[in-house]
């Protein structure tokens, strides 16, 4: 009589404990709805505008697809989800659901007299929302079925990173393209000079991204062309702290760099590849010339851009079956490869 009651009750904490995970439980649509709310909220919980372009972005997989799983892709610093409009449509065309997240505080609209306000983007002391966002990423995928892939380009790159690093439920894919886990030395220099020169503002101080951004806008590309330092500040350290922390990858990446990297610093990514194990075969950099954020044709200053179509061909090949990209021989940057790719 005692085991079977025992056993009774023990069957009734086992049904209690399954219902009460599945009412706890959150949906992918519930985590994006949140994101979504929350990407059109100041630190006040204030509503703000979000540029045309920047607003969180999710693309059903096309109608008569079988469904793959899902992606999902954060841009650069002071971008927009628009970097990945591209590569998003041709990867639903194929079957993926795909998600474009808009990082925290970025993507706000311009003022009243068209200047871009800077004031959401985390400061040197928040880095803590960088790690929100990384786990929210984490929480989206291991609620979506099917394979799972994650991506990103510069400090989008280092989000991707810090979501594959920290994963409890390990991602099938993952793309990191040009990640930055630590700035270019020549930028953090230029960075150093203006601090010095305008201490005390120090941190209130803006750091323009030159002509190049600007002329880009011809293109429709939204976001910023300027960063207050101390978000530039929080982003860096958010960089290294991701490097510092990475251990062998469990999930099966391509790395994908720049030769002579205007904005990150190579040598950093080299030992960062080093520390995740990623295998050669699925690590190449494209030709020097080609520019950081090459493959959205919203931040490009050429109006043809004659690599994109081959980055693209290979970029669905990799997502949808794992098929590394094409290597062309040595790469600038020494004990790796040259992406293979018109140019």
């Amino acid at each position: 009589m005692k085991l079977t009651l025992l056993h009774s009750l023990l069957v009734i904490l086992a049904v209690a404990l399954f219902f009460g995970e599945a009412q706890g439980s959150t949906s992918a649509e519930d985590i994006w709805a949140q994101h979504v709310y929350d990407s059109g909220l100041d630190r006040d919980g204030k509503p703000v505008q979000i540029q045309k372009g920047c607003e969180p972005t999710h693309i059903l997989p096309a109608e008569g697809t079988t469904p793959i799983g899902v992606a999902i892709f954060t841009h650069g610093y002071t971008g927009c989800p628009q970097q990945f409009f591209d590569l998003a449509n041709i990867l639903a065309n194929a079957g993926y659901e795909v998600y474009l997240p808009l990082s925290p505080g970025q993507g706000w609209a311009l003022d009243a007299s068209g200047n871009e306000v800077l004031d959401g983007m985390p400061n040197l002391y928040e880095a803590y929302r960088y790690r929100d966002f990384v786990e929210m990423l984490n929480q989206l995928a291991a609620a979506s079925n099917g394979l799972r892939m994650i991506g990103g380009l510069s400090g989008g790159g280092a989000i991707a990173t810090a979501a594959m690093n920290s994963a409890k439920i390990p991602y099938d894919r993952a793309i990191l393209i040009a990640p930055w886990l630590h700035a270019r030395g020549t930028f953090l220099q230029n960075v150093a000079m203006i601090f010095e020169r305008f201490l005390p503002l120090g941190f209130h101080q803006t750091v323009p991204w030159g002509a190049s951004c600007l002329s880009s806008r011809s293109h429709g590309r939204a976001g910023y062309c300027q960063t207050y330092i101390s978000n530039l500040a929080c982003a860096e350290n958010f960089g290294l702290d991701t490097y510092f922390s990475l251990v062998p990858a469990k999930t099966k990446a391509q790395f994908i760099g720049v030769e002579d990297d205007p904005a990150v610093d190579n040598d950093t990514n080299s030992r960062a590849i080093e520390k995740m194990q990623l295998e050669q075969s699925a690590v190449c950099f494209m030709p020097k010339g080609i520019p950081h954020s090459f493959f959205s044709r919203f931040d490009n200053d050429d109006d043809n851009p004659i690599w994109i179509p081959d980055f693209e061909k290979y970029f669905l090949a990799y997502a949808v079956d794992g098929t590394p990209f094409p290597q062309a021989g040595p790469s600038l940057v020494e004990g790796y490869q040259q992406c293979q790719i018109t140019h």
